[in-house]
């Protein structure tokens, strides 16, 4: 008779490969993301980092599925903050980390300076 683990109970994974036993942690860690910011409209390069995973990229804090994957997510020409969302994802153990938002921030005008 197989057994049987509620997986989904267990945060960390505990493998054995060969006699060396391996730990991995499920969810991953969350990543290290940084924005970035214009005073004009333009397309924004976001990147996260700190993680031996894949990084997916959303555009809703909860639901839908990756607009991207990678390190470096390069957004559309918007000219509005707009805030994204990423996460690490493992894919030998199919868990995500919670979405950490990142923002491509477009700074108000501060209108034309004057010379004195």
């Amino acid at each position: 008779m197989p057994f049987r683990y509620p997986i989904a109970a267990i945060c960390f994974l505990f493998l054995i490969m060969g006699n060396t036993p391996v730990f991995s942690q499920c969810p991953p860690p969350d990543p290290l993301v940084f924005g970035d910011a214009s005073c004009t409209p333009k397309s924004f390069t976001l990147n996260a980092i700190d993680s031996p995973d894949t990084y997916n990229w959303y555009n809703v804090p909860t639901g839908g599925l990756p607009i991207y994957q990678g390190d470096f997510f390069t957004t559309p020409i918007i000219n509005t903050t707009t805030t994204y969302y990423v996460t690490s994802f493992d894919s030998g153990n199919n868990c995500e980390s919670t979405r950490v938002p990142v923002q491509a921030i477009i700074l108000p005008d501060s209108g034309n300076p004057t010379v004195y």
